[in-house]
């Protein structure tokens, strides 16, 4: 009822995923790939609450109702959901996507150089490359996936269940992140470089 959720395989393990305000409308081009290089399978099914996509190395679904997405592995293996009660929010620039992060779950933050990771557990702080454009914030789960939020400005990342689960973009008028699902951290810090 808010707006419109386009949901675009890039990859086997790379979906992007975009919400927009309003119904039809377009989203606005980000400095970083906007849809596949070369064709692939996928497949979409549809029930009466639920959207399934899958590729060959992800399974994503969809509650009709609110937009909540799930994202599981090929052995439908649960990753990670978006908060099924409020996945998203758009305020007057001020973009979030909530999520349910587990309390087990190791996750870090892509810092500048290759391999320089920062721990994220139990944290919140920012993602960001202090404005820099063209860097495209990355958080990494010890469950094999990584979240890149396509924002050029400021990004906050939050995990303390208190203030809540969410990565936060400002001054977008969109919420758009890549979801990378690549079994590995190394592997997920590949797929990122090719964005």
């Amino acid at each position: 009822m808010d707006g419109t959720l386009y949901v675009i395989p890039i990859t086997p393990e790379i979906v992007r995923v975009i919400f927009v305000e309003g119904i039809g409308v377009k989203p606005h081009k980000t400095y970083w790939k906007q849809k596949a290089d070369t064709a692939f399978k996928w497949v979409a099914k549809e029930s009466k609450s639920l959207i399934e996509i899958q590729t060959e190395k992800l399974i994503l679904r969809i509650e009709k109702k609110n937009g909540a997405i799930q994202y599981f592995d090929a052995d439908r293996k649960l990753l990670v959901s978006e908060n099924a009660t409020e996945p998203r929010l758009l305020n007057n620039g001020e973009c979030y996507t909530f999520f349910d992060w587990d309390k087990s779950e190791k996750l870090k933050s892509k810092g500048i150089l290759a391999t320089d990771l920062t721990d994220l557990t139990n944290k919140a702080r920012y993602i960001s490359f202090g404005g820099r454009q063209q860097r495209l914030p990355l958080v990494v789960s010890n469950k094999g996936y990584g979240i890149a939020a396509a924002s050029s400005r400021t990004a906050l990342f939050c995990n303390i269940k208190m203030y809540g689960q969410y990565i936060y973009a400002d001054g977008d008028t969109q919420s758009d992140y890549y979801f990378i699902g690549a079994g590995s951290v190394g592997h997920t810090l590949e797929l990122y470089g090719t964005l």
